[in-house]
């Protein structure tokens, strides 16, 4: 689980941290990142849960099978990983209450 309201804290602290994603290919001079650490808590949740999502609009609906939420899942990754591009390490922190 993550930490409760840690991102708000550290987003108001240091504003700077946070920069728009680019889904296109990295240029020159662009942030190259080793390793890509995810806690797959909130990516499983919001799979089951798409309404709960910030940006969710009304037409969202839960998904009605497995499938469905395995494909949300590795859509999302999949997007997250073409974003970072991490050269060396994926890491994916599931954990159980």
């Amino acid at each position: 689980m993550g930490i409760p309201s840690f991102y708000r804290w550290l987003v108001n602290r240091y504003p700077s941290i946070v920069s728009p994603a680019k889904e296109s290919r990295p240029a020159d001079g662009i942030v190259v990142y080793d390793n890509l650490y995810l806690d797959m808590n909130q990516i499983i949740h919001y799979s089951f849960h798409p309404q709960d999502q910030m940006n969710a609009g009304t037409d969202v609906c839960a998904p009605t099978t497995v499938s469905e939420v395995f494909e949300s899942m590795f859509d999302y990754l999949d997007r997250l990983f073409r974003i970072v591009r991490p050269r060396r390490l994926l890491y994916l922190a599931v954990g159980s209450s």
